[in-house]
């Protein structure tokens, strides 16, 4: 596993692209995730690979194709082609995370505050017994710790890492995904795309991104978000399942606040 790469991108197990289509879809989500593409902006395909891919993403990009075996790699016709870039839009556009026209072009899909009740509320039916099923996990197998450990290193690595709040939050999802995922397959797809459609829904993306940035990236590691995710990560390679539990319920309990805090800047 690569924490860094040259570039600066972090590889978490469970981010890390096998496809060139994967690689594009991956920086189409950081572009939202970063503000860079607003909610409810449409975009033409042209515009999304001169505006967003080629702007802000051209050497991570790229660095990704180059990572890939030789037979899923960067050829000279998928670096910023369209081909690859529609394929990724159907990836997105599969999870949700975008609506597309009939002209071709496409933009962040908007959540409703009803959306974020029944995503939260999702959230709290399988992600406290998920970290309470990785905590026997971890427990019973080398294995299942040493994957907790590779994930944790990740986001420990990109509080303060280069990569900026983008980022901590694709590998603050990867986190809860493998947390999930060390129990259910299933499940952990099911996390991963809740996750990711709580982050694309906002309207306002610069403002609730700076807003993440704050919280994600305090210097304080005794506080915020990331002391929350350390008190989980803790308690799941402790093994100790009555406390992984507890410790994502208040997780849960700390992102609904914050989600009605950042309610008027969603515009909700």
């Amino acid at each position: 596993m690569s924490l860094l790469t040259p570039s600066g991108p972090i590889h978490a197990p469970n981010i890390a692209p096998k496809t060139p289509a994967e690689a594009y879809a991956r920086y189409l989500k950081r572009s939202i995730f970063e503000g860079h593409w607003r909610c409810g902006s449409p975009l033409s395909e042209a515009a999304l690979l001169e505006k967003l891919l080629k702007k802000h993403y051209r050497t991570q990009l790229r660095a990704d194709l180059d990572r890939l075996p030789p037979e899923r790699g960067r050829r000279s016709a998928d670096e910023f082609s369209r081909r690859p870039l529609r394929e990724a839009l159907t990836i997105l556009s599969g999870r949700r995370l975008i609506e597309r026209s009939s002209g071709g072009s496409a933009r962040p899909r908007r959540l409703t505050s009803k959306d974020r009740e029944q995503i939260f509320d999702a959230r709290r039916m399988i992600e406290p017994n998920r970290a309470k099923k990785a905590a026997f996990a971890c427990r019973s197998s080398p294995i299942a710790r040493q994957r907790m450990e590779e994930v944790w290193s990740c986001l420990d690595f990109a509080l303060d890492g280069p990569g900026g709040a983008g980022s901590y939050i694709e590998v603050d999802i990867a986190f809860h995904t493998e947390i999930a995922r060390l129990s259910s397959e299933v499940l952990a797809l099911l996390v991963e795309i809740t996750l990711e459609q709580t982050v694309v829904g906002g309207r306002r993306a610069s403002e609730v991104t700076t807003y993440l940035r704050q919280q994600h990236q305090t210097k304080d590691r005794g506080a915020g978000i990331h002391a929350e995710h350390q008190a989980i990560y803790q308690a799941i390679v402790d093994g100790d399942e009555a406390r992984a539990e507890a410790e994502m319920e208040r997780h849960l309990d700390a992102a609904e606040d914050q989600n009605k805090e950042v309610a008027f800047l969603l515009d909700l």
